[in-house]
């Protein structure tokens, strides 16, 4: 309980404080949909008091740091620092070296393409252009178009496919991630690198049975992908509990 910890804490020594850091989980951990659990505020108020250092992680995402360490104060009623937030796309920083100036596909909500273009993928387009640009690409659902709305993206220019964060479009999303992936075998003899954002193929929200998440929209992929191609799904996974997250 709070008073066990609280006498816990007052035991250690300050230096004993100083050698260690938390970090948190946020999701089912500090928040249940959008409601903040129990006990929640008072633990954060508790490495507060003793100066302890502390980070935030969450396979959640979509958005900036900045923003969600802005939802999160709000939420826990303490200061959150944006370098404090490591959400499940965050180690896909690290790939800007590599990919920054080359033609990147963004999977996730269209709000995602503004993540990755202020992480520094000056050239990135988002799989709803690709549809825009060519809508023979995906000649289905409620908002089939008669003609582009956008430019043509070529989808062999394609050096990477990242999935920020997940969507509701599957079937357009598979469509033309496989095109991007086989483009690569075509025309490079390999397949274009696939990056997921987060494993959990389920998660807890509001609703009282799980929703599934991004690891279970990777499984459905992987099939379409290797019934099509007849070879395996090459990929990187970010989030937790993935080395590069930690």
């Amino acid at each position: 309980g709070n008073q066990h910890t609280r006498r816990t804490m007052r035991r250690m020594s300050a230096s004993a404080r100083r050698r260690i850091g938390i970090a948190f989980d946020i999701d089912g951990v500090l928040i249940r949909g959008n409601q903040v659990l129990s006990q929640a505020i008072e633990a954060i108020k508790l490495v507060h008091e003793h100066n302890i250092p502390h980070i935030f992680l969450t396979n959640g995402g979509g958005r900036m740091e900045s923003d969600k360490a802005k939802q999160l104060a709000g939420w826990l009623n303490c200061p959150v620092h944006a370098d404090q937030i490591v959400l499940s796309h965050t180690p896909m920083k690290s790939l800007v070296s590599r990919y920054g100036d080359e033609a990147v596909l963004v999977g996730g909500p269209e709000r995602v393409l503004s993540v990755a273009k202020a992480y520094g993928y000056k050239k990135a387009v988002h799989i709803a252009d690709v549809v825009r640009g060519d809508p023979h690409v995906w000649p289905c659902g409620d908002h089939q178009q008669e003609s582009p709305e956008g430019e043509p993206v070529d989808i062999d220019s394609i050096a990477a496919v990242m999935y920020m964060h997940d969507d509701d479009s599957w079937g357009r999303d598979i469509q033309v991630i496989c095109d991007a992936l086989l483009a690569g075998v075509k025309s490079r003899g390999i397949q274009t690198p696939m990056y997921f954002s987060n494993p959990d193929f389920i998660y807890a929200a509001n609703h009282p049975m799980p929703r599934l998440a991004q690891g279970a929209f990777k499984e459905a992929l992987r099939t379409v992908y290797e019934r099509l191609s007849g070879l395996s799904m090459s990929y990187t996974s970010f989030g937790k509990p993935n080395v590069p997250t930690y």
